[in-house]
């Protein structure tokens, strides 16, 4: 079985922008500064194994062996937009993950095996935050039209792991749209 790639990362932004970029401008109506991750998942073949974690300089960088429905991943925390991190983010199998049940699920796997035991600012790519969100894409949502009757380019549907920091009051938990 050949390996692919799996890519966790924000929706709802301009497939050219950012991530970083455009929550800090979506952000300044929050109490708390947001940051989103991008991880890269690749699907391993092999029995079922403990998590092993890649932390470099007290930063969590990655984690192999995470289960998700019966599979197991590697996790690489990474930033970058849509198109850089997703052959071009222009069809729906550019997404591992390719239904809203899916996405949670790998969602809530990263809570209960990744970052249960780390504060979100021990996670590469998440500053002095009292939350990250590793967010997971599997749908694009097209929206008609510019005003020349262009359809919009489209934008990513996901689903979010927020790891809140124990300080903050709030339990961890897997944010989706609305259905």
């Amino acid at each position: 079985m050949m390996p692919f790639t799996y890519k966790l990362f924000a929706a709802s932004l301009p497939r050219s922008v950012s991530i970083g970029a455009r929550l800090t401008h979506l952000g300044k109506g929050f109490v708390m500064r947001k940051l989103v991750l991008v991880a890269a998942l690749v699907l391993m073949a092999g029995g079922a194994q403990a998590v092993t974690f890649n932390v470099i300089g007290g930063q969590l960088h990655g984690a192999s062996n995470v289960l998700v429905g019966g599979s197991l991943y590697d996790v690489q925390f990474l930033d970058g937009t849509c198109i850089g991190l997703y052959s071009s983010c222009d069809d729906v199998s550019d997404f591992t993950f390719q239904t809203e049940a899916s996405a949670v699920l790998a969602s809530q796997a990263l809570l209960d095996q990744v970052f249960f035991d780390f504060y979100p600012n021990e996670t590469y790519g998440i500053g002095p935050v009292n939350y990250g969100i590793a967010l997971t894409p599997y749908a694009l949502l097209i929206v008609c039209c510019d005003p020349t009757g262009d359809p919009y380019p489209a934008e990513p549907l996901f689903a979010g792991a927020v790891n809140f920091h124990p300080i903050s009051g709030f339990p961890d938990q897997v944010a989706a749209p609305p259905s």
